[in-house]
């Protein structure tokens, strides 16, 4: 048993629940890309031009290849950008809870270099309110954001409307015959009509 094992969450909560150090790791990203960018290019972040003020080109190149690096390339080789490393996250597959790969990484990252204003307000709301606390590009990558005790696991999410007993436990069966009645049920057995006590 390892340690990310003795704080895993049991298996009725949803795994995907960790939205504010999802918060607190995109903050992280963005400000070691920001100390980085400065290191780089530290008087030429823009110029005056007879417009008025222009960014510097390689400004951009150098956000650009900094997010490739972080959100891209290292996501999908260890499934964790830096922010996500630093907070106990990672980014893994729905469908087994492996690496995300390419696909999973590029399309997690791909609503962030869309060029409207509303893109992050969009995501943030998503990631908010979704089942599985997911936004267009968990979406997109088939991903999802979980603590790192989650990995290599499949990851189920639930149901967030119950209209059956709260105290219910999400694996809950019929008394008299053992068939499993979901948790959006009645409480009564599709199988024998039993009612829930």
């Amino acid at each position: 048993m390892g340690i990310s094992d003795r704080f895993r969450p049991p298996k009725a909560v949803d795994p995907t629940s960790v939205i504010g150090r999802r918060i607190v790791a995109w903050l992280l990203d963005n400000l070691l890309m920001a100390i980085v960018v400065l290191l780089i290019h530290r008087g030429d972040l823009a110029f005056e031009t007879e417009s008025g003020l222009s960014i510097n080109p390689a400004v951009i190149w150098t956000v650009t290849v900094l997010m490739v690096l972080n959100h891209v390339a290292l996501t999908m080789t260890t499934g964790f950008s830096l922010g996500k490393a630093v907070t106990g996250l990672r980014v893994v597959r729905q469908s087994d809870g492996g690496l995300p790969g390419f696909r999973g990484a590029a399309g997690r990252t791909l609503p962030w270099i869309i060029p409207l204003p509303f893109i992050p307000i969009v995501e943030a709301g998503l990631m908010l309110v979704s089942r599985g606390h997911r936004r267009i590009g968990d979406r997109l990558g088939r991903t999802v954001v979980v603590d790192r005790g989650w990995v290599g696991e499949e990851i189920v999410l639930p149901n967030p409307t119950r209209t059956g007993p709260a105290d219910r436990p999400l694996d809950w069966r019929c008394e008299h015959c053992g068939t499993p009645i979901g948790p959006n049920s009645d409480g009564v057995c599709q199988e024998c009509g039993t009612p829930s006590t």
